[in-house]
């Protein structure tokens, strides 16, 4: 298994209203993030029976490939883009896969 691999799990709460916008807005993002040489996943989840709350799973091959990422421009747009969307600040938290043999 690579131990580089990082795995980011992003709880999101979206205000009422802008669930449809965020969703194209991530798309654009997600586009741009799966054509990343660093990029192994990127995906986007919906808390059933919660409105506004998602969840992005996102895979990289190291921590350098996420330090590029966050470089990118369409993260950027992305970023500046959904920030006044925002119920509350996202919460990223970052994982080393230990039993993901799907993502390495």
């Amino acid at each position: 298994m690579n131990t580089e691999t990082v795995v980011y799990l992003v709880n999101i709460y979206v205000k009422k209203g802008f669930e449809n916008v965020f969703i194209e807005a991530t798309k654009l993002n997600r586009a741009g993030t799966r054509g990343e040489a660093g990029n192994i996943r990127f995906d986007l989840l919906k808390k059933e029976g919660k409105e506004g709350e998602f969840l992005l799973l996102e895979v990289y091959k190291s921590p350098e490939a996420v330090e590029e990422h966050r470089k990118t421009a369409h993260y950027a747009a992305w970023r500046e883009s959904v920030e006044g969307m925002m119920e509350k600040p996202r919460e990223g938290i970052r994982y080393t896969p230990l039993l993901a043999d799907d993502f390495v």
